[in-house]
């Protein structure tokens, strides 16, 4: 790996998010769709690095999101849907 090719930091010190030391991180995240199917802008979701980590936070925030308009969330791995979708109903 040349000198161009190295994953440099921000200012921060943190690495880019798809490329630390030479290694592609896969990406995990929530689509959320309104009632009539559309993706919503917001609320946005975390990207995570492993699809456990994706799941479990659904898990906690799904009320929320459900309140926030969102009636399905779709888990995508690197922007290719990884699951069914799951519906976000409060009882």
């Amino acid at each position: 790996m040349g000198v161009a090719d190295q994953p440099r930091a921000d200012p921060l010190g943190r690495l880019d998010s798809k490329r630390e030391a030479g290694m592609i991180r896969p990406q995990w995240e929530w689509a959320l769709d309104d009632a009539e199917g559309r993706r919503l802008s917001e609320p946005l979701t975390p990207v995570f690095t492993a699809q456990y980590d994706a799941e479990q936070w659904l898990g906690e925030h799904w009320r929320a999101l459900a309140e926030a308009g969102a009636v399905q969330a779709r888990l995508l791995h690197d922007g290719t849907p990884a699951a069914p979708s799951v519906e976000l109903r409060t009882p």
